[in-house]
Order: C-alpha cells, then sequence, then structure tokens
C-alpha cells in the first residue's frame, strides 16, 4: 500500500472523485495534499488520486512534479530553513505556484518517481 493506504481507503478517496479504482497502470497515484513528513495524515480528507498526466497552459502539472515539490519542502523541513506551517501554507494555497517559486531541483535527495498505485 502508498504510505500505509489501505485498498479500501482508495476505493473510497478515488470514489469521492468519481473514479472506479483501480484505474489503468501509470495514470493516476494516490497523493497526500499536504505530504506526512510536514504534518499531513493518511485521512481522506488529505488525499486524492493525482493523475501522472496533466498539461495546463502547455506545462505538465502531473504528478511526478508535485512529488518533486513534496521531496524538496520535506528536505527543506528537516535542514530547519522552513517550518512545516509554511510548507503547508505554500501547498495549500496553490501548490503550482508554490512549485514555480521554488523551482526545486529535477533530481532532489532520491525522489520517488513513478510510485503507482495500480500494481
Amino acid at each position: 500500500s502508498h504510505r500505509g493506504v489501505s485498498e479500501a481507503q482508495k476505493r473510497r478517496v478515488y470514489a469521492s472523485y468519481g473514479l472506479s479504482y483501480p484505474q489503468p497502470v501509470g495514470t493516476y497515484q494516490m497523493d497526500h495534499a499536504f505530504m506526512l513528513c510536514g504534518g499531513g495524515a493518511n485521512e481522506d480528507t488529505n488525499l486524492w488520486p493525482q493523475r501522472r498526466d496533466i498539461t495546463i497552459d502547455g506545462e505538465d502539472w502531473g504528478y511526478r512534479k508535485k512529488d518533486r515539490l513534496d521531496t524538496f519542502l520535506c528536505a527543506e523541513i528537516k535542514a530547519k530553513r522552513i517550518t512545516p506551517k509554511e510548507a503547508f501554507e505554500c501547498m495549500t494555497e496553490n501548490w503550482m505556484k508554490c512549485f514555480q517559486e521554488l523551482n526545486p531541483p529535477q533530481v532532489f535527495g532520491g525522489a520517488e518517481e513513478d510510485e503507482d498505485d495500480n500494481f
């Protein structure tokens, strides 16, 4: 399971977004709206099925991009360069704007690449 999220919970969360579970391999991953390292939880209200491929204004905003931001912010929290509260505000106000402002490195500290819920 994805970071302690059960299959039953995944089905419930996907259904709350009008999606069946499982989806075709590689199309979605279960995502935490606010990452666990900053104080997010495995609660339905903090989980959502995030698409791998989503393009907005010609730019990819799929789950790999948000994973980069999550990994970067976790490292920043651990290094005490930002607080969990600052990371939470950045992520929950508009994670795409947060990404653009911080521009996290392409590969940062062993980010989980292509983690998929549908194997």
